[in-house]
């Protein structure tokens, strides 16, 4: 069960990160620094939901190995 919420983070990445990663270089490109911040601001919550699977994932392993 460890392994696949470890898995999860690959498809919450495809799904959620790597959209808003070309979001903020297509607001860089086009100098608009201000919107670029807000999509920076959101990127870094849904970092936390990716940090939060791996964490997860590691207190299951744990568990299992006791």
């Amino acid at each position: 069960f460890g392994a696949l919420v470890a898995i999860a983070s690959w498809p919450y990445t495809y799904l959620a990160i790597v959209p808003l990663n070309n979001r903020i270089l297509a607001l860089i490109q086009a100098d608009a620094a201000h919107e670029a911040r807000k999509v920076i601001n959101l990127w870094g919550r849904l970092e936390l939901g990716q940090t939060a699977l791996g964490l997860v994932a590691t207190l299951i392993y744990v568990w299992a190995a006791g």
